[in-house]
């Protein structure tokens, strides 16, 4: 729970326009006195407000389930498992009366909220043995929401081992993944963002798609009660081959698809769309395509906000391959262990808006944001109460791509990077650790892409970092 508080200091709309209209010179247009682009020049009075917001979330999850088995098969025991769970949750957010009522110009004015749930669930898994060495997993899923429905997800696999040393397998499921309270209950928030006004162009006669209206304009979102799950099914193949005592290579192919993702509608497409309507004359509103859209204009064209809400309207397709080297040596001179985990994307694709309808993408692979290959690699040596460990990451280049006449060329290159952490510990005779390590041990900077910013999901902003750590067991 956070306790209420002034978390900074906004400006307060109304107010900031009161001032500035006290202080244009209606002839020459020149601001007279306070020009709010001089950050140099303080706020008059009564144009910044305190905002405030406390937000609390609660929850309780009582799970159990019983394993049995409950008869002998020729090839072993069938195993059951069943079990089940309750969860209760609660979201109050609440932010002061001035943001409530969109007075507070930028950070989270008006994202109060309030909602709850509980979910009641039911699962099951059985081992089957077929013949030696040939196993069927089965289980399901079964979970009953109050706010959203409910939904059953099955899951089956199968293993079989030919030789001691080589396993075989093989799996398909279904997933979901239910909208959290945030997404359904959370207040009205806005933010502002650069758009093309293309409503504006077709009103003064000029071509929507060329459109070179630029505006920054306020864009509204927050929860929509009635969003569904993201959904998901996906496959896997593959083998775990034991090839000498001590070294294993692993080998899965996988295949995941996702549909209902739930993303905030593009305020550009919803400019685009309402200015295709108005361009076919038939009185159309853009609500009517993406339910809960909609534009609110000024009297000169220009636009005063978007609504953008949020909606299950996205869904990827990937595919991929993972590779993993694992062994193990011990010598008189202290134990050794290398391992090397390979992820390598074969497709990635996702939608975006075309025109009202929602189309797939070409394959991301290697663009920017979408490596195709990411590396990690491991060491470490033990001998006696010590240990020395090495781990290094990489991840491949990326470019941003451009198109000339449908041709691909590579229009900018994000270059690859690779990071190196070193540690090493010490057990002491009196039942504690102590580690020194450093990450990043070359001081890698993060890949900047062509506008000088990164990608932070990828890259993480610290340079070389030193650590010490102690440890005490009782």
């Amino acid at each position: 729970e956070l306790p209420a508080g002034a978390l900074s200091v906004y400006i307060g709309g109304s107010y900031m326009e009161e001032s500035l209209d006290s202080k244009v010179d209606e002839d020459s247009g020149e601001f007279v006195g306070w020009d709010p682009r001089d950050p140099s020049q303080e706020l008059p009075q009564g144009a910044t407000a305190n905002y405030d917001k406390r937000k609390a979330y609660d929850s309780l999850n009582i799970i159990g389930g019983v394993s049995f088995e409950p008869v002998e098969l020729p090839a072993g025991a069938l195993s059951v498992y069943i079990g089940g769970s309750y969860m209760e949750e609660s979201l109050d957010s609440k932010v002061d009366a001035l943001a409530e009522a969109g007075l507070i110009v930028g950070g989270n004015g008006g994202s109060g909220g309030k909602g709850e749930r509980d979910v009641s669930s039911a699962f099951f898994e059985v081992v089957l043995p077929v013949i030696e060495g040939l196993e069927i997993n089965l289980a399901g899923r079964y979970d009953d929401y109050s706010d959203f429905g409910s939904t059953f997800n099955p899951q089956a696999s199968i293993s079989y081992r030919p030789i001691e040393s080589l396993l075989l397998r093989a799996s398909m499921g279904q997933g979901f993944r239910a909208p959290t309270l945030s997404n359904l209950y959370m207040g009205t928030s806005e933010g502002f963002l650069d758009t093309t006004n293309y409503v504006q162009c077709h009103e003064l006669g000029e071509d929507i798609d060329s459109c070179e209206r630029k505006e920054n304009i306020a864009v509204r979102n927050g929860g929509n009660p009635t969003l569904g799950a993201e959904e998901s099914e996906s496959t896997s193949i593959g083998v775990v081959w034991n090839i000498i005592d001590n070294f294993d290579l692993t080998f899965d192919y996988w295949q995941l698809d996702t549909t209902n993702l739930i993303q905030q509608m593009d305020e550009d497409e919803i400019l685009y769309i309402q200015a295709k309507l108005n361009e076919a004359g038939q009185g159309g509103s853009v609500s009517d395509i993406y339910p809960g859209a909609s534009v609110s204009f000024l009297g000169n064209g220009r636009i005063d906000y978007v609504v953008a809400p949020t909606d299950n309207i996205g869904l990827t397709e990937r595919k991929g391959i993972d590779v993993s080297f694992n062994a193990q040596f011990e010598t008189k001179f202290g134990d050794f262990g290398a391992s090397v985990n390979a992820s390598k994307f074969l497709t990635y694709k996702d939608s975006y808006f075309d025109n009202g309808s929602i189309a797939i993408s070409k394959n991301r692979l290697g663009d920017e944001n979408y490596p195709d290959l990411r590396v990690n690699i491991t060491l470490d040596w033990n001998i006696d109460d010590h240990s020395l460990t090495y781990f290094g990451s990489s991840i491949s280049k990326q470019v941003t791509d451009a198109y000339t006449d449908d041709t691909k060329t590579d229009f900018y290159e994000i270059e690859a990077m690779l990071t190196h952490n070193i540690s090493y510990s010490y057990s002491t005779p009196w039942s504690s650790n102590v580690s020194i390590g450093v990450n990043n041990f070359t001081n890698e900077e993060p890949k900047f892409d062509k506008y000088g910013g990164y990608n932070s999901s990828l890259y993480n902003p610290y340079g070389r970092t030193y650590y010490v750590t102690f440890s005490q067991s009782f």
